[in-house]
């Protein structure tokens, strides 16, 4: 018998992106169909180089937008989204792709709900379920820059593509990847180390993130969403990531948090730090593509995933600063499609001047489970940790990693694999279930910024699933559990959370004015 979770879980996958097929005025909410909104081209609201014209942009879900080049919000200016608005982003290549990039001092509202996500999703996407999950590189991404803290040295190269330098003519800037370098609307940082660890870029609430991942060249590619030196005042709930063709989020330096995320069918790594990220991370499941679809096997036959998480300190042989990396993870479901998978995709790759802490989390089906390598060796942390249907649990095999880690075959009640055609559909009864039939000993975390937990993973198995982003529609519903799921009370479809529009620090009646006069525009 299948439970809840996993037939909840399993249908939710049959829709290929999640929220796909129901865009029609919402459950929820009173956005148009999805047919009903007039095209408008995002270049229309920017200057010839892309930025946008206006101090405070608003996007509203009665149009239906078009990011049909790289669109800034620039510095000192303002990108509101509202509810249940969708983004398609026209098929570009290389350094022409479209992409949406919030530059520092610029801010980003994007402020969905549960059943009113924010999409970001390919214009041949027809949102209705049966765009496959294996179209990946259709456009870029979101990129979000910040002026917290980095360890790029000036003039310091990429180290996997020496010909591409990322730092700046002094340490503390630098160039993100998958744009043109020479940019500066492209850097993030600030020069000298001046930066500014609590720096603030808007907030992402429900927003989900769809085919994106352009590659522009050897390590130089576009993830699902880019985070450069983004500071903690930054506010990050709620994102989806979905078939994207490189990594799904990533880290450049940085203090942002992020807690509950959902990333499906990337091409690369599923969370990746690097720089001296220093934030914090929970509620977070990752699923790879299974294996062997229509004959194919191997990621490289289409795409299906590198490692769950890729932690570095500083990987660049200029590097700057003596801190390392270190963010404080928590309560992370990872799913690799192969454990005999001869690539060697690995649960947890942790790598040089990586000092990460890693709690209360399961990982499945990699070759390896946690691998420590480059110069000098990582000192990160891995406690309380669940790893099911490793080839090899850890490598090097000593020192052996701590005795709160669990290395099985199978863990009761939970399922890490299941099959799904091209077409998205995933076979009778062969969904995955994330829910182990009891929680295990948990590390506990004092900082009260984390939800506390009696569980590992992203997922209370005594609870309903925490995040439903499937438009509410009545077969979901059906199989739900009755409980009601975790979901941040301040968000919900018939409230717009009105930011700060005028960056004076409160959100009173002079941000509403503003918005006001820019409904129906």
């Amino acid at each position: 018998m299948k439970n809840a979770s996993k037939l909840l879980v399993g249908a939710v996958l049959a829709l290929g992106s999640m929220a796909a097929q129901a865009q029609k005025p919402y459950s929820c909410g009173t956005c148009p169909a999805l047919a009903d909104r007039p095209e408008v081209l995002l270049s229309t609201l920017a200057d010839a180089n892309g930025n946008l014209t206006g101090d405070h942009t608003l996007l509203t879900c009665d149009k239906l937008y078009i990011l049909d080049k790289k669109i800034y919000v620039g510095n000192g200016d303002t990108l509101t989204i509202l509810p249940g608005t969708v983004v398609k982003a026209t098929a570009q290549t290389g350094l022409t792709s479209s992409a949406l990039i919030v530059t520092r001092g610029g801010k980003i509202f994007a402020e969905g709900s549960e059943c009113s996500p924010i999409i970001f999703t390919s214009v041949s996407d027809p949102l209705d379920g049966t765009y496959s999950f294996t179209n990946k590189e259709t456009w870029g991404g979101i990129i979000i820059l910040g002026k917290a803290h980095n360890t790029v040295a000036a003039g310091e190269l990429n180290p996997e593509n020496p010909n591409y330098v990322i730092g700046g003519t002094t340490y503390g800037i630098a160039a993100i990847e998958g744009v043109a370098p020479t940019d500066p609307r492209n850097w993030y940082g600030a020069a000298n180390g001046a930066f500014v660890n609590d720096d603030n870029s808007g907030s992402l609430c429900y927003v989900s993130i769809r085919h994106g991942g352009t590659v522009i060249g050897t390590a130089n590619e576009i993830n699902g969403l880019t985070l450069g030196s983004v500071g903690s005042k930054t506010k990050l709930r709620f994102i989806e990531v979905i078939s994207n063709g490189d990594d799904g989020i990533e880290f450049f330096g940085g203090t942002v948090d992020l807690k509950y995320a959902r990333i499906m069918s990337c091409q690369d790594d599923y969370l990746d730090w690097d720089q001296g990220y220093t934030g914090r991370i929970q509620h977070v499941l990752g699923v790879q593509m299974p294996a062997g679809i229509s004959g194919a096997t191997g990621e490289a036959a289409l795409g299906y995933g590198d490692n769950g998480l890729e932690a570095d300190g500083d990987d660049g042989t200029a590097y700057a600063r003596a801190w390392l990396s270190n963010p404080l993870v928590s309560n992370v479901t990872i799913l690799g499609n192969d454990a005999d998978n001869a690539t060697g995709d690995v649960a947890l790759e942790l790598k040089e001047r990586d000092a990460s802490e890693i709690y209360n989390s399961i990982f499945a089906n990699f070759h390896t489970g946690i691998k420590r390598s480059g110069t000098p060796l990582p000192t990160s942390v891995v406690k309380n940790c669940t790893f099911v249907s490793m080839t090899v649990n850890q490598s090097p095999a000593t020192p052996a990693e701590d005795a709160s880690n669990t290395f099985a075959a199978t863990l009761g009640g939970f399922d890490p694999t299941f099959q799904i055609g091209m077409n998205n559909a995933v076979a009778a009864n062969d969904y995955y279930d994330v829910k182990p039939s009891s929680g295990g000993n948990v590390f506990p975390i004092t900082d009260t910024w984390f939800d506390a937990v009696t569980h590992r993973g992203a997922v209370n198995p005594s609870s309903a699933m925490w995040w439903n982003m499937s438009e509410c529609t009545a077969a979901i519903k059906g199989i739900a559990n009755a409980s009601a799921p975790v979901t941040e009370t301040a968000n919900n479809a018939s409230k717009v959370n009105l930011p700060d529009l005028n960056g004076d620090g409160v959100v009173n009646g002079a941000d509403f004015n503003i918005l006001v006069a820019y409904i129906g525009q």
